[in-house]
């Protein structure tokens, strides 16, 4: 019976941690998923929502920009971002395929590129 009794335990404490895992998952965040977000977990609080359309008015205000879209095509382009870079700025790509053109951007003397 102990036995039993201590595997339910060990069972019952699997199907939490999963749970706990699964709720913590991101998925395509919009802004109202971002307030959720934001609410839920404090560390969020400097984080920011920007739309495609002010894609590089993002890099021009901050110095470090993770993207991550769906796009099949990079969508940050060596000439656009040497008109929005004006600090030292890192440019980090975590999607597949890219979404930044590492090579064109590290051709600019105040950014640095990076990808997966």
């Amino acid at each position: 019976r102990r036995k039993r009794r201590k595997r339910r335990k060990r069972r019952k404490r699997r199907k939490r941690k999963r749970k706990k895992r699964s709720r913590s998952r991101s998925r395509n965040r919009n802004r109202r998923r971002l307030t959720q977000r934001r609410t839920r977990y404090h560390c969020l609080e400097h984080s920011m929502y920007a739309p495609m359309t002010d894609m590089l008015g993002a890099v021009e205000k901050h110095h470090v920009t993770f993207a991550c879209t769906g796009a099949t095509e990079p969508i940050l382009v060596g000439p656009d971002l040497e008109r929005a870079i004006v600090r030292p700025t890192m440019l980090v790509d975590i999607s597949v395929p890219h979404n930044i053109d590492d090579e064109g951007a590290n051709e600019i003397d105040d950014c640095r590129a990076y990808n997966v």
